[in-house]
């Protein structure tokens, strides 16, 4: 069972989204007003239900959340106001735009990604020795600080000096894809966030695919 976060109205703990993307409706918990985070809403008694997580989104506010007993209930029809239907389809909307610009970045982050636990640790070891080494004009006395130069040279069978300056080079690359992800998140989800209408939503999307597809070409 995947760990789904619900996020509520502050007042009513009507449901207005549900996802298993955590860190999306945290963000949504933040941008927009008069709601609240619910974590892990499957514990401890959906952990072998998951009638919640194969809702439409319009179905959404139906729910309301007992944050005593931790457990779904029928919104009562009094509490399902245009006011609510409203802000759960702007949630919806948000969510939508936000999951797809978050695969989208991640994908573009491939590159730099290993699957191997601390490896960027050591990568970003490796790049402060090869730094370390360039700036001393390449002196040899400090291979002994170095030794991940020295593990890359004796491996790729090329100088200190080359495999330095290749080290260098690859986290130069690694560093430009993170930049121009960085900013495309920063700037997209930023709109995302201000956004006061699901009509304002499909124009960000379309210009953040352009701008990532064509402008900053990740």
């Amino acid at each position: 069972m995947l760990v789904h976060s619900a996020l509520l109205d502050f007042n009513t703990h009507v449901v207005l989204a549900i996802s298993p993307r955590v860190a999306a409706i945290e963000l949504l918990s933040e941008c927009m007003a008069d709601t609240l985070h619910a974590a892990c809403v499957h514990h401890p008694n959906y952990v072998h239900s998951s009638f919640f997580a194969a809702l439409d989104a319009d179905e959404w506010p139906r729910l309301t959340w007992d944050l005593r007993e931790r457990k779904f209930a029928e919104t009562p029809a009094e509490m399902l106001t245009d006011e609510i239907r409203d802000r759960s389809r702007l949630a919806a909307g948000k969510l939508d735009v936000i999951d797809k610009m978050t695969d989208s970045l991640n994908i573009a982050r491939y590159k730099v990604r290993t699957g191997i636990a601390m490896q960027e640790i050591v990568y970003l070891a490796k790049r402060t020795q090869a730094l370390k080494f360039k700036e001393s004009q390449y002196d040899d006395d400090l291979m002994d600080d170095c030794q991940l130069v020295v593990q890359y040279a004796d491996h790729a069978n090329v100088s200190l000096r080359q495999a330095a300056d290749e080290i260098l080079l690859k986290a130069k690359f690694d560093e430009e894809i993170l930049v121009k992800t960085e900013l495309l998140r920063l700037r997209y989800f930023g709109k995302v966030k201000e956004a006061s209408s699901v009509d304002q939503l499909p124009p960000i999307y379309t210009e953040f695919l352009r701008d990532c597809c064509v402008n900053a070409r990740v």
